[in-house]
C-alpha cells in the first residue's frame, strides 16, 4: 500500500470518528434543548436513544459517503484549483449526500419504528412525514458547518503537509528539541532563464505545476516539505 494511500485512509477514519463524534454531541444538545423549560411541553416520542443513533448513524454514513468524497476526489481532483470551486463542488455534492443519507435512513429506521415493512402503508406515511421533516433542513444547517471546516483543515493540512499540521494541532513545536534530519534543497535548473523567456505568467504557472507534481513523491518516500522558496522546495 503507498504511503498516500495510508495518508488518506488515515484521515478518512479519523473524519468518520470525528463526525459520529459530532453527531452524539448534537443529540446532547437537542436533549438539553427539549429539557428546558421554553418548550412548555414534552416532545412526544422522543427518545435520547433513538436520537443518538439517528445522529451518530448520520455521521457514521456522512464520514464513509462525505469524508471519502472529500479525501479520494475533492481534494485530489481540485488540489491545483482555487479554494472557492473546492466549496462550491462540496456544497453542490453535500446537498445530494444528506438527501441521500435522509433517504438511507429513513428507510432502515421507520420500518423499524412503526414495525410494519416498508410497503405497509402506515409505513409509507411515516417515511413521507420523516423525509418532510424539519430534521434534513437542520441536519443540512449543522453539518454544513462541521463539512465545512473538515474541508478547511483538509486544505491547511495539505498545504503544510499532514504530519506537520498535525504536529501544530497537538503543540509539538512549542517545546524546542533536537532532532536529526536530512535536507535536500530542490529547485529548478536555469529558472531565471526560463523566466526571461516564458515571461511572467507562463513561469509561475510552471512553478505551480512542479510544485504540485513534486509534492506526491515526495510523501510517497517519507519526505516532509518544510517550505516553498521562489523556484526551490526545501526538503
Amino acid at each position: 500500500m503507498s504511503r498516500d494511500l495510508q495518508l488518506k485512509i488515515k484521515q478518512l477514519l479519523l473524519i468518520i470518528a470525528a463526525w459520529m463524534i459530532v453527531g452524539f454531541f448534537i443529540s446532547i444538545y437537542d436533549y438539553l434543548v427539549i429539557k428546558t423549560d421554553f418548550l412548555g411541553q414534552p416532545v412526544e416520542g422522543y427518545s435520547f436513544l433513538f436520537s443518538v443513533i439517528r445522529n451518530t448513524g448520520a455521521g457514521l454514513i456522512g464520514g464513509i459517503l462525505g469524508g471519502g468524497f472529500l479525501v479520494f476526489y475533492i481534494n485530489v481532483r481540485y488540489a491545483d484549483k482555487p479554494y472557492g470551486h473546492t466549496i462550491l463542488a462540496v456544497s453542490v455534492s453535500f446537498i445530494l449526500i444528506v438527501a441521500l443519507i435522509s433517504l438511507v435512513m429513513a428507510l432502515t429506521i421507520v420500518p423499524y419504528q412503526t414495525g410494519k415493512p416498508l410497503f405497509d402503508p402506515l409505513t409509507r406515511g411515516a417515511v413521507v412525514t420523516f423525509l418532510t421533516d424539519a430534521g434534513p433542513l437542520k441536519a443540512l444547517l449543522s453539518w454544513s458547518f462541521v463539512v465545512a471546516i473538515t474541508q478547511l483543515f483538509l486544505q491547511v493540512s495539505y498545504k503544510f503537509g499532514p504530519v506537520t499540521f498535525w504536529n501544530i494541532i497537538i503543540g509539538k513545536y512549542q517545546t524546542p528539541k533536537e532532532e536529526r534530519r536530512i535536507f535536500m534543497f530542490l529547485d529548478l535548473n536555469s529558472s531565471t532563464t526560463m523566466a526571461e523567456t516564458l515571461g511572467d505568467e507562463i513561469y509561475h504557472a510552471l512553478l505551480k505545476d512542479f510544485f504540485a507534481d513534486i509534492t506526491l513523491p515526495i510523501l510517497e518516500n517519507k519526505g516532509q516539505i518544510y517550505q516553498y522558496v521562489g523556484d526551490e522546495v526545501v526538503i
